[in-house]
């Protein structure tokens, strides 16, 4: 039987890829309490369990935390990946570690493919593109797969919940919503997201960088009238800039993406209703 680890499995995409691994494999969890990653002992830790998989979910994704604390944010997202990376090679591993949408720049009108070059503009991005060239110089078998504006069931350590959460519970308890319609993205739904990342480690595919949000672009006003229409609340939401609400990071304006690969999910408001639905 194929075992895999999926470090940080407590988390809002951890937890989906734990529930949807393939039966016929043997998946391991993990957490801080098991093994900080920035930590020694990983290589002990990793021989122990034996793994031929290795999903490295963990990250400091706090964007405007990782301009406080560069240090920090390079020593998770960046040299504690290419530590992994050396490890999954000594073990004869296959590491797959999840990035971001922000390793790009926001200057493009049309969504980023795989192929596209990046440019990232804070440090959250710059430490994440760090840890995707650390596994592309390093790994030997790898998989960097590229997702954005997470939602799901467990939501997000760190930052409370997640949008979609935020939004039903300030629709159910404000007056009207005011919701920045000038930053585009596309969402991913941590279901959909699981169930390409598996498909693409249990198909074998060539190792490389794939792109496994859901299809299709909005922006986060348009986000929010969907959420609300699917919850069949009426609260009012309000369009506006981002510089209604500044924050410390500065952030791509425009960071839809797409695939050339075919890893892409369903269509995002497929994927939001669905969602919601099951709440």
């Amino acid at each position: 039987m194929t075992r895999a680890i999926i470090l940080g499995s407590n988390g809002q995409l951890g937890t989906d890829l734990l529930a949807y691994s393939p039966t016929d494999w043997q998946v391991l969890t993990h957490t801080r309490d098991d093994w900080d990653v920035t930590a020694d002992g990983g290589l002990e830790y990793l021989l122990e369990v034996a793994p031929k998989v290795i999903i490295n979910t963990t990250a400091f994704h706090n964007v405007d935390g990782c301009e406080k604390d560069p240090q920090f944010a390079e020593d998770v997202n960046s040299n504690a990946v290419g530590k992994l990376a050396e490890i999954a090679n000594e073990i004869g591993a296959t590491l797959v570690h999840i990035s971001t949408d922000y390793v790009f720049s926001g200057e493009s009108d049309i969504p980023y493919l795989e192929s596209s070059p990046a440019s990232p503009l804070n440090v959250y991005g710059k430490t994440k593109f760090h840890g995707e060239e650390k596994v592309r110089d390093i790994a030997e078998s790898y998989y960097i797969i590229r997702i954005s504006s997470v939602f799901g069931k467990a939501g997000a350590s760190g930052k409370g919940g997640n949008f979609v959460y935020t939004m039903l519970n300030l629709g159910k308890t404000k007056d009207e919503l005011n919701v920045i319609d000038d930053i585009i993205m596309s969402p991913t739904y941590t279901v959909d997201a699981s169930k390409s990342i598996w498909e693409i480690i249990t198909s074998e595919k060539e190792s490389g960088t794939y792109h496994c949000n859901n299809s299709g672009q909005c922006s986060w006003y348009e986000f929010t009238k969907e959420i609300m229409s699917i919850a069949n609340i009426d609260t009012p939401v309000n369009p506006v800039s981002h510089t209604e609400y500044p924050s410390l990071a500065e952030k791509p304006h425009f960071s839809a993406m797409s695939s050339d690969k075919g890893t892409n999910g369903r269509f995002w408001k497929d994927a939001l209703a669905e969602f919601i639905h099951s709440l």
